[in-house]
């Protein structure tokens, strides 16, 4: 999964009411990825967040 930042916030607030089981990890890119935020996605769902390089879209 890649998205912005702002997604990986919104997302570990939510909840979590889908099967993610298939997902490997998430990729953040556009903006730096504060360690406050991957640490509450990656403890919300379980999915390790790493930070990306170069656009967004071409990931």
């Amino acid at each position: 999964m890649s998205a912005v930042l702002a997604v990986y916030a919104r997302l570990a607030q939510m909840p979590l009411d889908a099967d993610i089981t298939s997902l490997r990890f998430a990729i953040v890119g556009a903006s730096p990825l504060p360690p406050a935020v991957r640490a509450a996605f990656e403890h919300h769902t379980g999915v390790p967040l790493c930070q990306g390089c170069g656009l967004t879209e071409a990931t």
